[in-house]
């Protein structure tokens, strides 16, 4: 990857590798004390948030994935059961709504936000019930947070150019380096919400890819209809965020490439997800010659939507030589059929 830093080797396709199990018994001990923090001052919403997880056929989730991996040419990939979903609250964590930990393999839902789902309504749609909005929400977080933990991580150390030998972690698209001993504090990620934007395209084709194959039963004893799971997309979407906006750019610059080389949009994002699922590297020097000097690294560094619409507006998408549409082809796939 473009970077100041070394990126972390590439030493097998797919799946998870290279984490001692000290750091991970440790990665995760600190996980369920957090969550079982929260059990106890909020013992009716664990409940219910677990209720509805015993609900989601996860060997349903599995085969699908696994059948996504094997698109990319990835055997086998890394699942996190539903024993290690954990509930947690909002205050003083920094996952967000919901979030993977690729050193415990364990991810922790927002129990908080998903009971303001159940509470009441967060938008103006009567005819949009609570229920319908809590469990749509933690489907969708679950496809999204399965998107991480199944795509390519790799744990190892990297030598930088002041001496210095640190903990790197590639996951996906993206590459967190940890500036000291403890994995947990002081660190940033390259390209970590172009990977968002990539993690939630996945996520929403394939939760969407669930409920066409199995139907979904809430608490109240009603089924998830697709067509309301829509309408919960539709009601994200409105509420467009960081991520939002990482997703209408990888769809901007997916568009860009199909028709600079004559292929199909779903063929130039899949080339992306095959990289997200190998642990490929971004082609970064291919986008550079494409789109323009250091747009890499101002990928690289975006953080947010104002960084995207400076991406945007800092470079017009210029006509692609053949030579650059040749090198994108042999990239998507398109030269030697390898994308299924």
């Amino acid at each position: 990857m473009s970077s100041p830093e070394r990126s972390l080797e590439q030493k097998s396709a797919g799946g998870r590798n290279g984490f001692p199990k000290e750091v991970e018994a440790e990665a995760l001990a600190i996980v369920q004390h957090t969550a079982n923090e929260y059990e106890q001052k909020n013992p009716e919403n664990t409940a219910w948030v677990r209720g509805v997880i015993r609900r989601i056929d996860f060997r349903e989730f599995q085969l699908m994935y696994g059948e996504l991996a094997q698109k990319a040419g990835v055997k086998n990939i890394n699942v996190v059961q539903p024993r290690d979903i954990y509930i947690r609250d909002t205050e003083g964590d920094d996952g967000g709504d919901a979030d993977y930990d690729p050193m415990s393999n364990a991810m922790t839902m927002d129990g908080d936000l998903i009971a303001k789902a159940r509470g009441p309504a967060p938008f103006e749609e009567p005819k949009f019930r609570n229920e319908i909005f809590a469990v749509s929400l933690i489907l969708h977080q679950i496809a999204h947070e399965y998107t991480h933990a199944t795509g390519y991580i790799g744990y190892g150390k990297i030598d930088l150019d002041d001496g210095r030998n640190i903990d790197a972690v590639r996951m996906g698209l993206s590459q967190a380096l940890f500036r000291t001993e403890d994995p947990g504090n002081d660190y940033y990620v390259m390209f970590d919400l172009f990977n968002e934007g990539v993690t939630e395209h996945i996520a929403m084709m394939m939760s969407r890819e669930y409920l066409r194959r199995s139907p979904l039963s809430m608490p109240n004893g009603d089924t998830l209809e697709s067509a309301q799971f829509e309408e919960f997309l539709a009601l994200q979407n409105d509420e467009k965020d960081d991520y939002g906006a990482a997703v209408e750019f990888f769809g901007k610059i997916s568009a860009y490439l199909a028709k600079e080389c004559e292929v199909p949009q779903d063929l130039v994002e899949k080339a992306f997800i095959r990289a997200y699922y190998r642990g490929e590297e971004l082609p970064v020097v291919l986008l550079d010659e494409t789109v323009g000097k250091e747009f890499s690294k101002m990928l690289m560094r975006a953080k947010d939507s104002e960084d995207f619409n400076d991406l945007v507006e800092s470079y017009i998408l210029p006509r692609a030589s053949n030579s650059l549409i040749d090198q994108w082809k042999r990239f998507f796939g398109f030269l030697g059929r390898r994308i299924k």
